[in-house]
């Protein structure tokens, strides 16, 4: 059985309310020991779920994403014209500043 929110991720335990399966980053454990999926645990008004999140991955890999990418595309434009110094410090400020836009949009 795979994980219901990563299914390329083979399930370590499944979801005491529904039965999802859930691999380890998605089994949620609050205090009594039993596990339960994001759905059930948000669900749940005695529970702390935000911890079983994995949507907040997501959105912290994002802005990173998008500002290696901009880093890249920046650098290598500029080392094919023959900056290849000043390419990769103005791409780091634009792949940061890409990075920083991308993070307050979310």
């Amino acid at each position: 059985m795979n994980c219901t929110y990563h299914a390329s991720t083979s399930a370590v335990s499944s979801c005491v309310q529904c039965g999802r399966g859930l691999c380890r980053a998605c089994d949620y454990d609050p205090s009594d020991g039993s596990a339960l999926c994001y759905a059930d645990a948000k669900s749940s008004a005695d529970h702390d779920y935000s911890v079983a999140t994995s949507e907040n991955t997501a959105a912290k890999a994002l802005p990173i994403a998008f500002g290696a990418l901009a880093f890249l595309i920046f650098f290598v434009t500029q080392l094919q014209n023959g900056q290849g110094l000043f390419g990769f410090g103005a791409g780091l400020l634009v792949g940061l500043g890409v990075a920083a836009s991308a993070a307050r949009l979310k």
